[in-house]
């Protein structure tokens, strides 16, 4: 799929529409097996995958048009979503001679990208997922040998009316989604449900609509029940 943006000559350029560089990609790539239907299926969900920079760390691709979402929305048809090459995808072809090469299984990259970008393979007995890592860290890890993964979310507190607080969620660990059925929202008012937790008296999605499809922080809010011995006004808890 870079390999088709690059011969495009999508760096710095217009938007193509991802229909015509998944059909590059279908005849620069011959597939075993199966219709060219499938295999542009599966083309089109790793060009999305690579647009989306709640995916990646480093994105690949910029992507103009519905990608998709953190609330786990299904991106639009290739016919309506367009990409071109962003910097880190744009440094991964940099030494290609022009933009006519010939698809190659190694691609002469600048930055180790399984690492920094992770990966999600499945196959008939096999699973592959690396999270993805940040670049400085796995510059120090290479130089000295030892490093830490470190997969986790940010939360505070704000006080609210009525002496309570809440916990806002502003970001969530790699692979956790927000929305959907067993997204991190369902997932908390289920155990609320369960009674395997306690102490929340609401539960809301605060995010903006900007944040649906970007990096920008979401705002999961659930509410904990202040009791009377440690309520600040000193009222009763409702």
């Amino acid at each position: 799929m870079l390999q088709a943006l690059h011969a495009a000559r999508t760096r710095n350029r217009a938007y193509v529409k991802s229909s015509r560089i998944v059909a590059e990609a279908l005849r620069g790539c011959p597939h075993d097996g199966g219709s060219d239907a499938v295999a542009g299926a599966a083309l089109y969900d790793e060009l999305v995958r690579m647009a989306r920079d709640f995916s990646t760390r480093y994105r690949l691709v910029d992507g103009q048009g519905n990608f998709g979402s953190v609330d786990d929305d299904p991106p639009a048809d290739m016919r309506h979503t367009e990409p071109r090459l962003d910097h880190a995808g744009a440094a991964l072809l940099a030494d290609l001679d022009g933009g006519e090469a010939a698809p190659t299984p190694v691609l002469p990259a600048s930055f180790p990208n399984l690492l920094v970008n992770g990966a999600f393979r499945s196959s008939p007995g096999a699973l592959t997922r690396i999270a993805p890592h940040n670049l400085r860290e796995i510059a120090a890890a290479y130089a000295t040998g030892r490093g830490r993964v470190w997969l986790r979310g940010r939360a505070h507190y704000e006080s609210v009316p009525r002496g309570r607080q809440a916990l806002v969620v502003t970001h969530l660990p790699y692979g956790v989604m927000k929305g959907g059925e067993v997204g991190f929202i369902s997932e908390v008012a289920r155990l609320v449900d369960e009674q395997r937790i306690g102490g929340i008296a609401d539960l809301a999605d605060r995010s903006s609509n900007r944040a649906s499809g970007s990096s920008s922080p979401s705002r999961a809010t659930p509410i904990r029940r202040s009791c009377c011995a440690s309520c600040t006004r000193r009222r009763r808890c409702r």
